[in-house]
């Protein structure tokens, strides 16, 4: 296994001068290549870029007059509907990125120029081994020799691999490692300072959705580890393994929304243009015979590493490590496609709660259990992130024991977009019907940013149409153990809601083996029963029918712990569906501070399930 090392420089280390070279750069008018030349744009020096494209020395006056990709797209959207242009919408995108690549080249050239730079550009395909050999030969022939080489380019089509054809495969794989293969088959080693690729993180640490990007890297890695060895250390050979970057002088970098959610998820910091510059000329200016893979840019790569490493040592164990309250000693597994997998087990022993949750004689995990199984994966997977809301989490299948154990599962799919400010993943509670095939009893969209949000504060509202105490709550009504039983007074209720006293709970009084000093919820499950509770309450006083929830629209916390003491407000929204119950649910502190919210709670409420009522019973070897 590779083990990326930190390797401290001297401060007085030797460096090579770049002054008067000849340096060849494949892609290099465009992106991150271009602006880490500006590093070698002086006088004297001669940059030879390449790119796939021709470049008109101008673009066409109507079009310059247009400033961003907004106008552009707007003109031909206009010439399409007065029928002097042929183009569908995706033609027209395409377009419009075409010419902007284009100014961005033309940008970049002409800075080249001002910082005194001779600049040539040849439009040339890399995979082509005639095209390249007569780029070579015309390169050595006007400047008798060739200084340095900078293989930046590239192509990028994320998809999984399932997803891939063969064509897009080939795009991305050849144009890096074909064109390095070519490269250094007609470079002349005797006059050449220094050659180094743009590789990538993705490469070495791998990445969702980039399968063939990770492959051609990880080759150029290696390629240019063998080129070391076989130009006898004479050349500095480098792969610089760049991480995402922020926006270029006159591009927006490498980063999606996407890629960047995925890496911020991993505690990855984007490369600034001023970084990757001073990187680069560090790299290129260190005399042969150093690393030759270099990671560039700050991320936890040791510790991916290490965790990575532990992971597969310990996978043929039947347990891993403590992940959560509810989750307990479960693993953290690679279910392909980008996808993860918390896997876990659900055992009456343990989960003492679930004894007290019984619904004709079969202990059954509650909703809000489940929502807080989902969010606990969530944390687990991105730890430097926080759990700030979990929406649209529905009941497809309820989940029953009817043995003292079960086996469940958190599928959770790679986030699909985001920003640094955060990020959403989509996360499924299953169980295994058969080798290989999974029922889906929960699925909710589980929201992680940097910061919990702040609320607004709760002004409590008079319920006075009907009473109910605690003791005919849950000694008549409801079926719920003493766990479950954290409403502790009602203020009162009415057609629009209901106001009562409640109070947190910790894991230590819901699980066997948890200390009373270990880390508290994400979301207390006995506060978000509550609120279900409480839709049972209302719907036993107003329709004489009981209630069992069955979505959760959105539930967001504010506070990273919850005071022992709060307030529920339970707010009735209107349903023209009879069997719904629909509200919102806010709890705050004494100060009337939100600490959470919930909103759209929706119950299937029914007659038949008033037979429930006051089958409460005391916990199991508690």
């Amino acid at each position: 296994m590779f083990r990326s090392v930190v390797a401290e420089l001297p401060a007085d280390a030797p460096r090579v001068a770049l002054h008067s070279v000849v340096v060849l750069a494949t892609g290099g008018a465009r992106g991150i290549t271009a602006e880490v030349l500006r590093e070698l744009a002086r006088p004297g020096n001669t940059l030879v870029l390449t790119g796939r494209s021709t470049l008109p020395e101008a673009e066409p006056a109507e079009l310059a007059a247009l400033a961003d990709a907004a106008a552009l797209r707007a003109h031909f959207i206009a010439e399409v509907r007065l029928g002097a242009l042929a183009m569908k919408p995706g033609e027209i995108n395409r377009h419009v990125q075409a010419l902007l690549g284009l100014r961005e080249m033309r940008a970049n050239i002409a800075d080249f120029r001002a910082s005194g730079a001779a600049v040539e550009y040849h439009a040339v395909d890399v995979t082509d081994e005639g095209s390249m050999r007569a780029l070579l030969d015309g390169v050595y022939a006007r400047h008798g020799r060739l200084d340095g080489v900078v293989h930046g380019a590239g192509v990028i089509e994320d998809k999984l691999i399932a997803d891939k054809s063969t064509a897009s495969w080939r795009r991305v794989v050849d144009t890096k490692v074909v064109g390095l293969l070519l490269l250094q088959k007609w470079l002349r080693p005797e006059s050449l300072k220094f050659l180094t690729v743009f590789s990538s993180v993705a490469g070495r640490y791998g990445n969702s959705g980039q399968g063939d990007y990770a492959t051609a890297n990880e080759l150029m890695n290696r390629i240019c580890e063998h080129l070391r060895g076989r130009w006898d250390g004479r050349v500095a050979v480098s792969a610089l393994c760049w991480g995402p970057w922020g926006p270029t002088k006159f591009g927006a970098g490498m980063v999606t929304a996407e890629t960047e959610a995925k890496f911020a998820a991993k505690g990855v910091t984007l490369v600034s243009a001023a970084v990757g510059r001073k990187l680069f000329a560090d790299e290129i200016s260190r005399p042969a015979g150093g690393p030759v893979e270099v990671v560039c840019g700050a991320g936890p790569w040791e510790r991916h590493e290490a965790e990575i490493g532990a992971w597969r040592e310990r996978a043929p164990e039947p347990e891993g490590p403590e992940l959560g309250a509810l989750l307990g000693t479960a693993r953290v597994l690679d279910a392909g496609r980008g996808e993860q997998v918390v896997a876990l087990c659900l055992d009456l022993a343990r989960h003492l709660y679930l004894q007290e949750h019984v619904i004709d004689a079969t202990p059954v995990l509650p909703a809000a259990a489940a929502l807080e199984i989902t969010a606990e994966a969530a944390a687990t997977l991105w730890p430097g992130w926080k759990v700030v809301e979990v929406r649209e989490f529905r009941l497809m299948k309820g989940v029953e024991l009817k043995e003292p154990a079960r086996a469940l599962r958190v599928l959770v799919s790679p986030p699909p977009y985001g920003s640094s400010e955060g990020f959403e993943v989509v996360a499924a509670l299953q169980s295994e019907l058969a080798a290989g095939r999974f029922i889906t009893h929960y699925k909710g969209v589980v929201r992680l940013e940097q910061q919990l949000p702040a609320g607004e504060r709760i002004v409590p509202r008079p319920h006075r149409e009907k009473s109910l105490t605690v003791d005919r709550a849950y000694g008549e009504w409801l079926f719920h153990g003493p766990r479950f039983q954290v409403i502790e007074g009602f203020g009162g209720l009415s057609q629009q809601g209901a106001g009562t006293a409640v109070r947190s709970t910790h894991p230590s009084a819901w699980l066997r083996g948890v200390p009373a000093d270990a880390a508290g919820w994400v979301f207390d499950p006995a506060l978000l029963d509550a609120a279900a509770q409480m839709a049972w309450l209302w719907a036993r006083a107003f329709r004489d029918e009981s209630a069992l929830p069955a979505k959760f629209g959105r539930v967001v916390r504010y506070a990273e712990r919850f005071p022992e003491r709060l307030r529920m407000e339970y707010e009735r929204i209107p349903s023209d569906d009879p069997t719904l119950i629909r509200a919102n649910v806010v709890f705050s502190d004494e100060r009337g501070e939100p600490v959470m919210l919930i909103e759209e709670l929706e119950s299937i409420a029914s007659a038949a399930l008033n037979r429930l009522g006051g089958s409460a019973r005391t916990a199991i070897d508690a």
